[in-house]
């Protein structure tokens, strides 16, 4: 019986990594690259990356289950191999580690902001710079526990770089690239700023109505090998459903590459 002055402690599932221990799935991973350390696959939208609340099965970590066993490192049951995330609506490029020293390396290079994470847009309105830093606090939603804000002083420092790639008036096609990593960084920044990234289920008000989902890409991913000290970098096509809202927005020709726009800038 509660009388009044108890603490309560409410365990979050999500962080319990003996609540529920992850099965094999026999999940189809598209790998754009892999050796005996790494590998890096194209994450389909509509996956999410590692089981947690709500999200028990289904993930990108059950098909690693599959396909690797538990041979993979891991700095938590339910995440093995896992050194960073993109957003279930997101596609593209994500990294994993293969052995204890690449973990490491990938964990340590992330911290250090020593990767290089390149993702492409479309946002809603004509995006009026042609390059564009966006400072800000982040912090969780204050009425919205699933939502991140923009505060003046409270939450973490965040930091994206914006380049337009193409825009009319309609819509925008941007370079972005997160210095830092809080969580739905891009979405909340291009939000804020009145531009939020068309289909977004969260940020999108006003943009749900073109029925594409959310327009956000992680193109390229440019890092230090952990063992072989040299760089690589990989790119992600566009997927099919992004090409076609290009199509929507701009016409048939592709207008951007005319004006000499090439996605795969490094």
């Amino acid at each position: 019986m509660i009388r009044g002055g108890e603490e309560i402690e409410i365990l979050d599932a999500e962080e319990d990594d003996n609540a529920f221990p992850p099965l094999p799935e026999n999940i189809p991973l598209d790998i754009l690259f892999e050796d005996e350390e790494v590998i890096v696959i194209n994450k389909q939208r509509g996956i999410v990356v590692h089981p947690g609340c709500g999200h028990w099965s289904g993930t990108i970590v059950n098909g690693l289950l599959f396909h690797y066993g538990h041979s993979l490192p891991s700095v938590a049951l339910h995440r093995p191999g896992i050194v960073h995330r993109l957003d279930k609506d997101t596609s593209g490029a994500m990294v994993i580690a293969k052995t204890e020293e690449a973990l490491k390396a990938l964990l340590w290079q992330f911290s250090t902001r020593r990767i290089t994470k390149t993702y492409i847009c479309l946002c809603k309105n004509r995006f009026p710079y042609q390059s564009f830093i966006y400072k800000s606090n982040i912090q969780r939603h204050s009425t919205n526990r699933k939502k991140m804000s923009v505060h003046l002083t409270k939450g973490k420092e965040s930091e994206t770089q914006f380049s337009l790639l193409y825009a009319s008036s309609e819509a925008s096609m941007l370079k972005c690239r997160p210095i830092s990593g809080r969580t739905h960084q891009i979405r909340v920044h291009l939000a804020h700023l009145g531009y939020p990234i068309i289909g977004d289920p969260l940020y999108g008000k006003g943009v749900r109505k073109y029925a594409f989902p959310m327009l956000l890409h992680s193109y390229g991913l440019k890092f230090l090998h952990p063992k072989k000290e040299k760089i690589v970098e990989i790119f992600a096509p566009l997927p099919q459903d992004f090409k076609e809202a290009l199509e929507f927005f701009y016409g048939k020709n592709q207008p951007w590459k005319d004006q000499g726009v090439d996605l795969q800038v490094s």
